[in-house]
Formats: C-alpha cells, sequence, structure tokens
C-alpha cells in the first residue's frame, strides 16, 4: 500500500532530522590525479534512495606535497577547488550539505543523466594546519519514488595556486585607494553641476550640461534671492571610470549661497552650504595580485578581482571666503571649505572563481571622509557678450583610519584608509547668443597622489530668466 503523495512527500523532509544518516565512509578510494598537484576521493556507499534517504561522510584527505610550493609555515596560502559529482535517476532531487574546513555549504539540485552537470558543487578550500583537506558531508534525497537510486560518486579537489598574506595585504590596499578615487571624483562632479565653474553673479536661468571624461549629462538651475542670497540646484546622470574605481548612477545636489550685498568696496564676503547624493549607484573596484603555481610549470600568473556592487554617496560642505573686484570687469574670489563625506557600499565584492580563488568582499559598510580645501577663481569680461572663468583649488581628504576587507580562504584583513592630496582645476568659456541664451563649452580636470589625473570637456546651454 503506498502511502499518499503529501504523506510521503513529508515522510522524505523529516526522515533525515528524524533519524541519524547511514554512514557511507566504508567504500572510500583516494586517488592521486595525473599531475600530482590534486586529489580524488571516490565513493562506493554514498547512495541514496526512498529506504535510505541521507548519508553522511566526514573525509579527511592528506595533500600529495606539491613541488615548487614553499611549505605553509612559511606563509603560502593554498587554495584548491572542491567538485562533488553525483551520478543517479534523472529528476531526483538531492541536498548537500558540506563543512569545509569550517566554512559551510549548502546545494539543493535536480540531477541530472548528462555527465557534464554531474558536478552539483564547485566551491574553494584551503588545507588546515595539518595540511589537510576536510569535509563532512551531508548528502539527502528530497524527492524521489520507488526507482529513486541516486548516489554521491567522487569529490575531486584540484590545486588552483597560492598566495602569501603579505601580498594579499598590499592587494586590498588597492580597494581602499580606489574608495578614496570614488569620493574626489564625485565631489568633482557634484561641483560641476552646482555652479563651481561658473560666475559668481549671475541671472536666473536654468541650464543643461553635457560633458565626456566621466560622461555626464545633467540639468542645472540658478535662482537669485533677496539680501544676497543665492539657489543653486542641480541633477545628472553620470558614468566614470578613474582608477580603480567605476561608478554610474544619478547624482542631486543643492546649494545655498550668500555674497554681501555690493556696497562700493572692493571686498564682499560670501559663503556656501551645499548637500549632493548619488544614491543606488554601481560600483566597481579593482585590484590585481599574482597567484603562484597556477601556470603551466607553477609559473605565476597575474590575477584581477573586481568587486561589483551597489552603493551610495552623500557628502555636506561649507564654504567661506570673500570676492574681490578690483575694476568692473573683473572678480576674484579667495574661499576655504570643510566637506564631509559618506560612502556606504552593499555587498560589494568579488566573484570566486579558479582564476580568483582568494576573492575579496568589502561586504556592507559606511565610511567617512572630511576634505578641506583652498580655491581661486577669476572671471573676467572679454566682450559685451563673452566671459571667462578659470578656477583652480587645492585639497586634502582624510580617509578613514582603517577598512575591513574578507579575503576568502584568507580572512578578514585591516588596512589604512588612503588619504590623498589633490589639485582641481578649470576654465570655462561663456558666451551670450542673445540677452536670454548663453553658450558654454567648459574643461575641468583633477589630480590625485592616488587618483591620478582625469579630464572632463563638455558644454552647456543656459536659458535666462
Amino acid at each position: 500500500m503506498k502511502l499518499p503523495a503529501t504523506i510521503a512527500a513529508f515522510a522524505l523532509l523529516v526522515a533525515p532530522a528524524l533519524a541519524a544518516p547511514a554512514d557511507g565512509c566504508a567504500g572510500i578510494t583516494t586517488i592521486p590525479s595525473d599531475d600530482d598537484t590534486g586529489v580524488s576521493v571516490l565513493f562506493s556507499e554514498m547512495l541514496v534512495t526512498l529506504e535510505r534517504p541521507a548519508v553522511a561522510c566526514d573525509v579527511s584527505t592528506p595533500l600529495i606535497e606539491i613541488p615548487l610550493v614553499p611549505d605553509t609555515a612559511e606563509g603560502a596560502i593554498l587554495a584548491y577547488s572542491s567538485d562533488y559529482r553525483v551520478d543517479g535517476r534523472e529528476g531526483d532531487r538531492v541536498q548537500l550539505r558540506v563543512d569545509e574546513n569550517g566554512v559551510i555549504r549548502n546545494v539543493v539540485a535536480d540531477v541530472s543523466a548528462d555527465p557534464d552537470r554531474s558536478v552539483i558543487l564547485h566551491s574553494f578550500v584551503t588545507p588546515d594546519g595539518d595540511g589537510k583537506l576536510n569535509s563532512d558531508i551531508l548528502f539527502q534525497l528530497l524527492d524521489g519514488d520507488e526507482d529513486s537510486n541516486t548516489e554521491l560518486t567522487s569529490l575531486d579537489y584540484g590545486f588552483l595556486g597560492y598566495t602569501t598574506l603579505g601580498l594579499q595585504a598590499a592587494s586590498v590596499e588597492q580597494l581602499a585607494s580606489a574608495q578614496t578615487t570614488l569620493v574626489t571624483q564625485l565631489n568633482t562632479t557634484a561641483g560641476l553641476i552646482l555652479s563651481a565653474n561658473q560666475p559668481l553673479e549671475r541671472d536666473d536661468q536654468v541650464g543643461l550640461l553635457g560633458a565626456v571624461g566621466s560622461h555626464t549629462v545633467g540639468l542645472t538651475t540658478h535662482l537669485n534671492l533677496d539680501y544676497g542670497l543665492s539657489i543653486d540646484a542641480g541633477a545628472a546622470l553620470f558614468e566614470q571610470s578613474v582608477g580603480n574605481a567605476s561608478a554610474s548612477g544619478v547624482m542631486l545636489g543643492g546649494k545655498l549661497g550668500y555674497l554681501q550685498p555690493e556696497d562700493g568696496g572692493a571686498f564682499r564676503w560670501l559663503g556656501n552650504v551645499g548637500v549632493a547624493a548619488s544614491p543606488g549607484m554601481n560600483l566597481s573596484f579593482s585590484r590585481s595580485y599574482t597567484l603562484f603555481g597556477a601556470g603551466d610549470d607553477f609559473a605565476p600568473v597575474a590575477t584581477s578581482g573586481n568587486a561589483t556592487g551597489n552603493g551610495t554617496m552623500i557628502g555636506t560642505w561649507l564654504e567661506g571666503g570673500v570676492l574681490i573686484a578690483p575694476d568692473p570687469n573683473n572678480e576674484i574670489i579667495l574661499s576655504a571649505s570643510y566637506a564631509r563625506n559618506w560612502l556606504s557600499l552593499d555587498d560589494a565584492g568579488e566573484e570566486q572563481t579558479d582564476s580568483n580563488p582568494f576573492a575579496a568582499s568589502l561586504g556592507s559598510s559606511t565610511s567617512t571622509y572630511d576634505t578641506l580645501k583652498a580655491k581661486a577663481a577669476w572671471t573676467t569680461s572679454i566682450a559685451p557678450n563673452l566671459d571667462l572663468t578659470a578656477h583652480g583649488a587645492i585639497g586634502y581628504t582624510f580617509a578613514p583610519e582603517e577598512l575591513a576587507i574578507d579575503v576568502a580562504l584568507v580572512g578578514p584583513l585591516t588596512v589604512a584608509g588612503q588619504d590623498e592630496a589633490f589639485a582641481e582645476y578649470g576654465a570655462r568659456l561663456g558666451w551670450s547668443v542673445t540677452d536670454s541664451t548663453e553658450v558654454g563649452a567648459f574643461v575641468l580636470g583633477s589630480t590625485g597622489s592616488v587618483t591620478g589625473t582625469h579630464m572632463q570637456v563638455g558644454t552647456s546651454l543656459s536659458m535666462k530668466f
């Protein structure tokens, strides 16, 4: 008499929890690979059926000593791939849960009769302190019928290469530098949409801008209020890549400005307070390291990692200074500013692959950056309908003292944040085509001790009102 389907399914799910799984370790055979760098573990008793829905085995595999690989006591961290293969009835659903040297992995898969799809779990492991690869295995049949006869046939370990703690620490410092690079460049983009390269005194206007170098397309607005106050607002779509950092998304910003009303004097005080935000950006941070023993004849292989994820940056700043007008056609601005940025990452990390077994994960975190900057700008009237604004600034960004980055098979690493000294510079030429229309062309650049040099070239179209 057969059980109803619902009762049978329930029995399959709870049976492994109600009874200890059968021991499938009695029939293990260990075979070295052809090149003596890997090991295959063959099972003859990891078979699951309706009557035997779960089996377990604790594998501890001593590794063959590999020539040209330093002893682990000398700091080498070895990486192996592990492939778990099954053979059985098409359509059976199985669960494989393994504890590999303390790292638990779990997979639920449908069995395929195709030999090319026999691997149901491909993972990565490093030997323990005794030079062994350990795997505590629980293999379960979750769904099947009377003909189910599915077996975990083998566990294949393949040598991928080795690294050292020092090499990984150096490579993750590149990720810390990439975050500083991103902050510097996004602050430059915020200045672009909030009139950093425009004359301080200008008519009410709304404008469009576009730039290449770091691709940016945006909308800007300037509105003069009473008592020397003004408002600037902007929004832009951007896609940029600088150094080891890439980002794309939308930036929003706003600034409240004050300029002492003109009283006939040559000096007028000014101040600004602003905020900019780039929510939900697509981010990418790259690094490189050498994977030893991965190439032919154990040659070192240059390996790159690319940590992708999402993130948000929010920045606020205060600026104060003075406007100097030596004559009606020239204005000079001298100012200093303090900015604070918060960079939040959401599960940013690299994909762990055979070519990048030591994948880095930045995880979910928020880091704070503080920037001090001194700026000078000059606006001159070249002709009644043509003006030029040039500006330059020097600054210093203080990065967080420490960043925690996890590296697969190595563990958590703590590296110092990367401070940066930088310079910003640019020029804009504005041509008043009519009383209400102005066309602009600009160049904007930055050079940083971490970021390197980056340039943008663009145009703008403004409608005065």
